[in-house]
């Protein structure tokens, strides 16, 4: 639940260790096994979201006028430039989102799969 309560502001490791009361490296493998799952989305390292918010993610950015920068995407998640770039590239990753010289732009295509 803390991954899906932390929206846009990734909790550090240790702390979402902590809530679930496991060491870090066990919920290293907990995570793991959620992307495995399909259950977890590894953003970066650090920053896992559940799909339903990379949907959400997806859902705002594509309101958002095209081309759009990093900034104006940190601004509309409400997110650092950090997790907003990485949700970005997530988003390209799949074939959802695309970056040109002008800057993003979210693919109409529906979204079957956070991964």
């Amino acid at each position: 639940a803390a991954i899906g309560e932390a929206g846009f502001h990734p909790l550090g490791m240790s702390t979402l260790a902590r809530s679930v009361n496991l060491p870090t490296q066990a919920l290293v493998e907990v995570l793991r096994a959620g992307e495995y799952l399909d259950r977890l989305v590894p953003i970066l390292d650090d920053f896992w979201l559940i799909p339903e918010r990379v949907k959400e993610a997806k859902g705002v950015l594509a309101q958002l006028d095209e081309p759009f920068t990093v900034g104006q995407a940190r601004d509309a998640l409400a997110a650092s430039r950090r997790i907003a770039h990485a949700i970005l590239q997530h988003l390209e990753r799949v074939g959802e989102a695309e970056v040109r010289d002008d800057g993003w732009r979210i693919l109409p295509r529906a979204t079957t799969s956070a991964t």
